[in-house]
């Protein structure tokens, strides 16, 4: 084989490997357009697991209006401004994902949200809690003990 007919089975061999690489990753990434806005997503999540979504939406309005940005002070990041270490925790990251991933970062907070109910967003609590309430039309119950 001369040094054509080698640069020509390289450049067929990578030209073939990389249609071959795009066609399983259109095949395994799902269809953009097939995905539900994030804050429909987060509503079906928490009907298909009984979460408050109304706390979590006020929650998520508190901590970054619903949008994925990076807080400046600290390493929260994403519609719940999941900290660096919070999210090292989740089975999220242990899977793979991450929090700058929109849905990611929505299934990070639902999980933290089950096993630790509010308190990671207790730093936020002053915004939401009383939103919380007022969406509910019901009067805020007296604070007991630490509210804080």
């Amino acid at each position: 084989m001369n040094q054509g007919s080698i640069k020509l089975v390289i450049l067929f061999f990578i030209s073939t490997s990389m249609v071959a690489s795009l066609t399983l990753a259109a095949i395994a990434a799902p269809e953009v357009e097939d995905a539900l806005p994030p804050r429909e997503y987060l509503k079906e999540q928490c009907s298909a697991y009984e979460c408050d979504f109304v706390l979590l939406d006020t929650i998520i309005d508190c901590e970054s209006g619903w949008q994925m940005i990076k807080n400046k002070q600290s390493s929260a990041f994403g519609y719940f401004q999941i900290l660096d270490s919070t999210e090292a925790t989740t089975p999220q990251y242990q899977d793979g994902g991450h929090k700058t991933d929109p849905y990611a970062n929505l299934d990070m907070g639902l999980y933290l949200y089950e096993t630790r109910g509010s308190s990671p967003w207790n730093a936020s609590r002053g915004c939401w809690q009383p939103k919380y309430y007022y969406k509910l039309n019901i009067t805020p119950p007296e604070c007991v003990g630490n509210c804080n």
